[in-house]
């Protein structure tokens, strides 16, 4: 009938990024589930790709979160990660490696391990410097703290 309603036909995720002109990445080997990781090494393929080349992937941090992935990295990078072209860059390749609609965030900082101070003491005690100069005064260790930033 002429004047029945037309439903609006609503794009899936895998037909957004085909109108990109980016397939959704074929699922990783085994089934396993997309991991930051995964997705560094999924850069790291596509070496010939100028733009594909961010400097210090290695060494960020990224985790999925929902709707997105965030990366974590130091000041120093974050500027040009952040830069409008590079996060579109890696949002697009984001939404190929992950196969979904995703943002990518930029957080200015590399979350460090928290470590309790028995760790720190150990980890202090093993260290060959901390020995010699224990062993050399007869000294002991009387307290251990973590470096601050800056």
């Amino acid at each position: 009938p002429q004047n029945a309603p037309q439903a609006t036909p609503r794009a899936e995720p895998a037909a957004a990024l085909a109108a990109e002109n980016v397939a959704p990445a074929a699922a990783p080997a085994g089934g396993a589930t997309p991991t930051w990781q995964g997705f560094v090494e999924f850069l790291a393929a596509k070496n010939g790709q100028a733009e594909s080349k961010i400097p210090g992937l290695r060494q960020m941090t990224g985790e999925l979160e929902e709707g997105g992935l965030l990366i974590r990295c130091p000041e120093f990078q974050a500027e040009r990660v952040a830069a409008p072209e590079c996060l579109r860059v890696l949002t697009r390749f984001a939404r190929e490696y992950f196969g979904r609609d995703m943002a990518v965030r930029v957080d200015r900082r590399v979350s460090a391990p928290h470590r309790t101070p028995g760790e720190l003491e150990a980890e202090a005690l093993e260290h060959p410097g901390v020995r010699k100069v224990l062993d050399s005064f007869q000294a002991k260790l009387l307290n251990v703290q973590p470096r601050r930033p800056g």
